[in-house]
């Protein structure tokens, strides 16, 4: 059991900056703000896919049995997901927020989306999975996505998102 609580970054990954492989297991990510992206995980630098389209990047990043509350973000209250592959399993998002005032972040950003989970666009493509119970409960983004928000525009990569047994309770955006 681990628990990172009460940290602050002023750009990116208020508590984990992820640019690898990183499972995490019976965690507790708590109180945790980033001015830029992602208040509890930054997953992933948004490496680009090659001439052959293969994708030049190894990050993955799985959460399994674990809670993630009251975390701040301009973007990505809990987590901005930029890693090719992500699964988040019988997680909980609790009470996380995309705000920049709150977040110490810039107060003009225009994004401020995803009060848990955002994934920007431009990023490669994803495939994030969230299943086995996971619950997302009064989430809030100052703009889009109160709980989840998904960027992509034609011609970017394709995000795919899977929700699996998933409850989203109480989240709201705008």
């Amino acid at each position: 059991d681990l628990s990172i609580t009460d940290c602050y970054s002023p750009a990116r990954g208020g508590g984990i900056l992820n640019y690898g492989t990183l499972e995490l297991r019976n965690v507790r990510l708590a109180r945790l703000t980033t001015g830029g992206s992602g208040g509890a995980i930054t997953s992933g630098d948004a490496t680009t896919i090659e001439r052959d389209g293969t994708i030049s990047s190894e990050e993955v990043l799985a959460v399994n049995d674990s809670v993630i509350e009251r975390c701040t973000a301009s973007s990505g209250g809990a987590v901005a997901a930029m890693s090719p592959w992500m699964r988040f399993s019988n997680t909980s998002f609790d009470a996380c927020s995309a705000n920049a005032s709150a977040a110490g972040g810039d107060v003009g950003d225009p994004e401020q989306d995803g009060g848990a989970i955002w994934l920007p666009q431009g990023a490669l493509p994803v495939d994030l999975v969230i299943d086995r119970g996971s619950r997302f409960s009064n989430c809030i983004a100052a703009r889009d996505g109160g709980a989840i928000q998904v960027s992509s525009s034609l011609g970017e990569g394709v995000h795919a998102l899977r929700l699996i047994d998933v409850a989203l309770e109480g989240c709201r955006a705008g």
